[in-house]
């Protein structure tokens, strides 16, 4: 009895520790990662549906990578569109993306196709989460999560709350060094390698800024907080809808999104040692 308890323990503690998947890894751009482009002629906001389109090139990689084809049962036109709409991360409704619906728009649908064991850590900022650090990303990436990051352009005010001026989303591929490697759904390049750069990758001169704002996650009014915010510079510059360039200080990464699926290895030796224990037990019962 004594033993079987034992292996049983010792089967679990195995269980509980970190387990490499059996799929390669590339510290380069996946290249099975998707990219896709938010002005798609079959999505309903394309203008503003960077969010539900970066959401839907991981949910893509998630269903190849790991075999769960629940989330790519539709075209991805579908599938963003699905994610777009007030049911979700209510991007229809707000014009925008804000974090907290696209939190919950996304944990929704993984849900309701029926992936409910699928982990979600994300850092939220105007929720109140430690941001983003290029440490905490480089370590989900190589975790073999589905990762997430939400830039925002800022204008820096020396009093009061700093101003938003837009925010954009996009897939993180894999990185080296102080690079991330992206897919881009601003850019119609069908890349997943479009480069991300923190602080001083690409000759920056400021890693890291203190800025205050006084909006929460759901874009409602809050008293003001003040976060360290990592900078960071995408391969181009945010245009107005004339195509004129927009001002702003600093580019930042605001918030992320993470997903991962348990190692079913991990799932299985839980099994095999209940089992085990129930056979033992039975055995010292005669």
């Amino acid at each position: 009895m004594k033993k079987s308890l034992l292996i049983t323990v010792l089967l679990l503690t195995i269980a509980s520790l970190p387990v490499a998947y059996a799929i390669p890894f590339h510290w380069t751009p996946d290249p099975d990662y998707p990219d896709y482009y938010q002005k798609d002629a079959a999505l309903n906001c394309s203008s503003v549906q960077c969010g539900p389109s970066s959401a839907t090139n991981s949910l893509y990689w998630m269903a190849d990578t790991y075999s769960l084809p629940n989330l790519k049962k539709n075209t991805w036109q579908t599938t963003a569109n699905t994610l777009a709409d007030n049911n979700h991360m209510r991007t229809q409704l707000n014009n925008t993306t804000y974090t907290g619906d696209y939190e919950k728009g996304l944990a929704k649908y993984i849900n309701d196709v029926g992936y409910k064991n699928i982990i979600n850590e994300n850092r939220l900022a105007a929720r109140g989460d430690v941001t983003p650090d290029i440490e905490w990303l480089k370590g989900s990436v190589a975790d073999y999560r589905a990762v997430e990051l939400l830039i925002g352009w800022v204008i820096d005010n020396p009093n009061g709350a700093d101003t938003w001026v837009n925010g954009h989303y996009v897939s993180v591929t894999g990185y080296e060094l102080d690079l991330f490697y992206i897919s881009d759904p601003f850019t119609n390049n069908n890349s997943n390698s479009d480069i991300l750069a923190f602080g001083e990758a690409l000759g920056g001169t400021i890693p890291s800024l203190e800025l205050t704002f006084d909006f929460d996650e759901f874009g409602n009014n809050k008293a003001l907080y003040t976060n360290e915010y990592f900078v960071v510079d995408l391969p181009w510059e945010l245009l107005d809808n004339a195509g004129q360039p927009v001002n702003y200080d600093y580019q930042i990464a605001f918030s992320a999104f993470t997903h991962k699926v348990p190692a079913p290895s991990t799932w299985l030796l839980i099994v095999i040692g209940i089992a085990s224990l129930n056979l033992k037990m039975r055995k010292s019962m005669h």
